[in-house]
Order: structure tokens, then sequence, then C-alpha cells
């Protein structure tokens, strides 16, 4: 998150700070008064668990950001949205460039979106 808090900061530009959920079931304690799930509360709890010492970190930094919380297929909610929003780069925090035998995998979400994106992706380990 450094590397894009720098690069928000030398290009005078918004985060726009995704978290994508794999839909799943909702556990217990997140149902209506009619015993109904509400994945949506269960989706952005996670998402809050997940990038609130981020959200602070840019916060902390000066960085105008945005933070969203997107759902289902990952490689999907990525190319969706920075099409849609228009970003300029996308930068994601890769865990397989520690392994690179994992990176040339299919299933691998940063491949993915780096050979789907229409804009520059930026990939750091």
């Amino acid at each position: 998150m450094d590397q894009a808090i720098e690069l928000a900061s030398a290009l005078s530009a918004k985060i726009l700070l995704l978290y994508v959920v794999m839909e799943k079931e909702v556990p217990r304690g997140y149902e209506d008064i009619h015993g109904d799930s509400i994945p949506e509360h269960y989706y952005q709890e996670l998402y809050h668990r997940a990038t609130d010492e981020l959200a602070e970190k840019i916060h902390k930094a000066g960085i105008e950001f945005e933070g969203m919380c997107g759902t289902g297929d990952p490689k999907f909610a990525i190319l969706s949205t920075s099409k849609s929003r228009e970003v300029s780069y996308v930068v994601l925090g890769v865990r397989s460039f520690r392994h690179p035998g994992r990176f040339r995998g299919d299933g691998n979400v940063a491949k993915q979106v780096i050979e789907g994106s229409a804009v520059p992706v930026i990939a750091i380990p």
C-alpha cells in the first residue's frame, strides 16, 4: 500500500480502495428480524476488517480516496470497476510474486487482471 500511496501522491491522484469478497454463505448473526440473511452487512464487515487500517494510512498521508466493497469474482469486479470508474492505473498487492511458480496458474487473479486490463497494472509483492 505504501507504493500506491506514493504513486497517488506523485500523480496528485485519488485512490479507489476496492476490496472484493467472494460470495459465500452468511454466518448466523447476520439475519433480519424474519431470519433472512443479510449478506451486505456481512460483506461490509469483512471489507472494514480488511481495509480500515489501509484507509487510515491513506487518510494520514493526505490522499483523497474512496472505499468500495465488491462481491463475486475478483477478476471481474476489479476489471469492471476499473473500466466503469475510468481509473488510470490498477495497483494490486500480489502474494504470488513471493512464489513465482504460482503466478503462472490460470486461476491467479493478479495474472487475469494483468492480462485483461485496458489500463496499466502495477503489481506489488
